[in-house]
């Protein structure tokens, strides 16, 4: 289904969205899907993963925000003695303390971000 909507062309998405049109053709419920918050990845070297809002876009819907950076050395490379960092960026509303944005770069990153994403 999702490939067909000209909206976010993932397996994840277009999964909601069937399961959207199943219920309100057939379970007599009227659902939509969310298009906000979808994780996404790019599977480069390292990888990337993003969810919710970038800085930019945070600013334009609130009208103050928190962002908090910091760099990691993921716990499995502590035995190898690999120098790998992992950086890891919050975008924060700050009136409500919300996390609006998540955004990580480093191994892992693209599986990571899923259970970030999550509500």
């Amino acid at each position: 289904m999702g490939d067909v909507t000209h909206r976010l062309q993932l397996t994840p998405v277009a999964i909601r969205e069937g399961a959207a049109v199943a219920a309100t053709l057939f379970g007599g419920k009227p659902t939509a899907a969310d298009h906000a918050n979808v994780p996404t990845a790019v599977f480069s070297q390292p990888p990337i993963g993003t969810v919710g809002l970038s800085e930019e876009a945070a600013l334009e819907r609130y009208p103050e925000i928190e962002v908090y950076k910091t760099d990691f050395r993921p716990m499995k490379a502590t035995l190898s003695g690999s120098t790998e960092r992992t950086l890891m960026k919050l975008v924060v509303d700050r009136a409500s303390q919300r996390v609006v944005g998540a955004h990580m770069v480093g191994d892992d990153a693209a599986e990571i971000i899923q259970g970030v994403g999550m509500r």
